[in-house]
């Protein structure tokens, strides 16, 4: 095994995917990339995150969902999945894994909060938007032991602005966005607000990203709570 290879291996241990062919075309597209996930930190996050769509996807064939996720093992670098209703429904579909929350500190007229906060960069709008995706799902998983999350319960106390009182507490859902909606709330700026990540949490791993994204409240969109599945499994 080459550098790459091991750290690969390391990786997919580490994520527990056993199956031969997930991990063929893993090591596939390790190799005709030429990615270097011993120095470049960036390929690294992107491979990870590609492992990372793929447990999701099997993940939901145990759900109870009416529906499940299919990994795009034909391009890595097409849209992530396809989100599968029967044989003969497949719509194509990005991922975006939100591991973090906010609680704005100016009241907002959407009661976008810390309890249904959902971001998504100005940058991968652009390009959803111009390529006409159908959907994108969303995997909320929020746990406030976390330092960034922690904060925000503290926030909460402090801002209290929102119309009706929410509980926090760690939580996961699946948020189904309709990217035509999303596009129009953005162009409208209606049921969303802007916010800006600080430079110094604009993570190398994000290449030029400015910064700069969409925040909008889970509420609008069908979601589904899936904490109680996290739980068992």
């Amino acid at each position: 095994m080459t550098g790459s290879e091991k750290i690969l291996d390391e990786m997919l241990e580490k994520h527990g995917v056993k199956d031969d062919y997930a991990r063929c075309v893993f090591f596939n597209w390790a190799n005709e990339f030429n990615f270097d996930l011993n120095s470049s930190p960036k390929e690294k996050w992107a491979m990870d995150g590609n492992i990372v769509e793929y447990l999701f996807c099997q993940e939901t064939k145990e759900m109870d969902l009416g529906f499940h996720f299919e990994f795009n093992f034909n391009d890595m670098f097409s849209h992530d999945m396809w989100l599968v209703k029967s044989k003969y429904h497949w719509v194509p579909v990005d991922y975006k894994k939100q591991r973090n929350t906010i609680h704005p500190a100016k009241e907002n007229p959407f009661q976008i909060h810390g309890g249904n906060f959902c971001t998504l960069r100005d940058d991968k709008m652009d390009q959803m938007c111009r390529e006409k995706l159908p959907l994108i799902v969303i995997d909320r998983d929020i746990d406030f032991k976390k330092r960034n999350n922690s904060r925000v319960l503290f926030f909460k106390e402090k801002f209290n602005w929102t119309e009706k009182d929410f509980k926090l507490k760690d939580s996961r859902h699946i948020i189904i966005c309709a990217v035509d909606r999303l596009c129009q709330m953005r162009e409208k700026k209606d049921q969303m607000i802007e916010l800006k990540i600080p430079e110094e949490k604009n993570y190398a791993r994000n290449g030029k990203f400015n910064g700069a994204t969409m925040c909008f409240s889970m509420d609008a969109f069908h979601h589904i709570d899936i904490t109680e599945h996290q739980k068992k499994s």
